[in-house]
């Protein structure tokens, strides 16, 4: 048993469980118990941080494990994803997915840091300032393609409507609650537990049922306006192009394919849905370029594109939401427009390398290395647009544009008087892996948080739209696939204190959390000046 009792296979294995029961937590698998043994795992690893006084390069070594087996095991499709935006160059491809690991899972880190310095050997008696810990590094450290704890326990449809309280991160702290619960009934069946440790039990139990009992109502709870809820029909026509590749920018065949799709698939949709109201194009259904003629776009512009959005818009009479190109000043963006309106939204969050390459102002050899790095430049503050909907055009509708992974940002995604919020990605880069499923997944949190229906338009899938409460309406689509979803969705909407005030009420909770652990710091602190 030494070999099982050896620290650092015990730091990877760990890992292994922690990075697993994460990847099982999240879409499309949503076994959300698996949120808990996340936690767990997590937490088991600290304790052995903190009670063999293990030195600093044992922490180092803990994060770096946790770190890879997240990437690799849970979010393999990044290391793919970095290996295309980079040119193809394994090696270079590789040391960023190494860069990636490190960085981007601080978060990690900063838990193990809390627990070893912070709380030491009585950590485990301060179990709800730990979960409060978890979550407050969910919430504070920045992340590359940001993932939370709080996202492998959406599937259950109770806890996930804390977010409507303190978006995704209260459903952090819930995850962190329901994880240190596992802590201590593996010590009471496995170890010496004292009544210390009881206490904690029942305090955790209890919070951890009024949470649940508290999304419960929350779920049940009906908009106040339900007898005058507005309906609208959405087409969301979903080509599956492919990835587009820089080298397929003056790729005839590429753009033909793509035009055809777009053209014949929304005929199609028309046909069988005669009662649709709006149709969307999700983004980068026809690549590389722009429906906008004047100025610096005259570059980018394609007649075809732009022919083609008024002919189905000529014969359907609705609108048409859609994503292309536009240059102004020299500069490129990505913006999401409405035909049949002057309304458009230009994207203010890019991806790394995907979109613009980090530093290259200062260093411009850094695009000799990193080949196919995008050259977008990010838009203005964020605003809400209104759209006309239906054959007549008589209706409007407010919707908060988001493009792409704009949709993982909890305060990005925040509405001021938006009746429905709609996202335009491609997720074409990760073929049919799991990354689709896991971006849908914690997207659709953003509907909870604000109370108000989301329609998430994805090129390659997954697409889907959910309610209020972030139950899916209608029918999803597979990734990677070519088809088109119609989807009737009612506008129903509640009033929630994410909406109203941002993180300001998670941020008042964690601190009412921790201000007995605080208290108890500052009277230890006290006496020993005091000797």
């Amino acid at each position: 048993m030494r070999f099982f009792s050896n620290f650092y296979l015990q730091q990877g294995l760990y890992a292994v469980g922690h990075a697993l029961s994460v990847l099982l937590g999240l879409s499309p698998f949503d076994i959300w118990p698996c949120a808990f043994s996340a936690v767990f795992f997590l937490l088991a690893a600290a304790h052995q941080l903190v009670s063999r006084e293990k030195k600093l390069w044992h922490l180092i070594y803990s994060w770096a494990v946790f770190s890879l087996a997240l990437t690799c095991i849970t979010f393999p499709w990044i290391i793919t994803t970095l290996h295309r935006y980079t040119g193809e160059q394994v090696l270079t491809s590789g040391l960023l997915s190494l860069g990636y690991a490190a960085i981007s899972q601080i978060k990690i880190s900063a838990v193990f840091l809390a627990v070893k310095y912070l709380f030491r050997e009585g950590f485990l008696m301060n179990g709800l300032p730990v979960a409060a810990v978890i979550a407050l590094a969910d919430a504070l450290t920045p992340e590359v393609f940001p993932w939370a704890w709080g996202n492998a326990l959406s599937g259950q449809p109770y806890f996930r409507q804390l977010a409507a309280v303190g978006s995704v991160y209260l459903v952090s702290f819930a995850c962190g609650v329901g994880g240190y619960i596992v802590v201590l009934l593996k010590m009471r069946y496995f170890d010496a537990f004292v009544m210390a440790g009881n206490k904690n039990l029942f305090t955790s139990v209890g919070l951890f049922l009024i949470m649940g009992v508290s999304g419960a109502a929350l779920y049940y709870q009906s908009p106040p306006d339900a007898r005058n809820i507005k309906n609208i029909s959405v087409l969301i026509i979903q080509t599956n192009i492919g990835a587009a590749a820089d080298n397929r920018r003056t790729d005839v065949a590429f753009a033909t394919d793509a035009i055809n799709r777009l053209v014949n698939q929304s005929a199609e949709g028309l046909i069988l849905h005669d009662d649709t109201d709006i149709i969307i194009w999700p983004e980068a259904s026809m690549p590389f370029h722009s429906t906008e003629k004047q100025g610096e776009s005259a570059a980018l512009y394609s007649v075809t594109f732009d022919a083609m959005l008024d002919y189905i818009k000529g014969k359907s009479y609705r609108s048409i939401i859609y994503h292309d190109m536009i240059k102004r000043s020299d500069k490129l963006y990505s913006r999401l427009a409405v035909r049949g309106s002057s309304a458009q939204y230009l994207k203010r969050r890019l991806v790394p390398w995907g979109e613009y390459l980090p530093f290259e102002e200062k260093f411009p050899s850094l695009r000799k290395i990193f080949l196919n790095a995008g050259q977008f430049a990010a838009g203005p503050a964020a605003n809400e647009i209104d759209i006309s909907y239906g054959s007549a055009e008589t209706d409007a509708i407010k919707i908060k544009p988001l493009i792409c992974y704009e949709a993982l940002y909890p305060n990005d995604s925040r509405i001021s008087a938006a009746e429905l919020i709609i996202n335009l990605s491609s997720d074409a880069w990760f073929g049919d892996g799991l990354e689709g499923g896991q971006h849908s997944g914690a997207a659709m949190l953003r509907a909870v948080e604000n109370g108000v229906p989301m329609v998430r338009a994805a090129m390659s899938g997954i697409t889907s739209a959910v309610d209020f409460r972030g139950d899916t309406i209608g029918r999803k689509s597979e990734q990677g696939r070519v088809e088109n979803i119609f989807i009737r969705l009612p506008l129903e909407r509640r009033q929630t204190l994410f909406q109203k005030w941002g993180l300001t009420p998670f941020y008042i909770f964690m601190a009412f959390v921790l201000l007995p652990l605080v208290l108890y710091w500052f009277r230890s602190f006290r006496t020993r000046e005091n000797k």
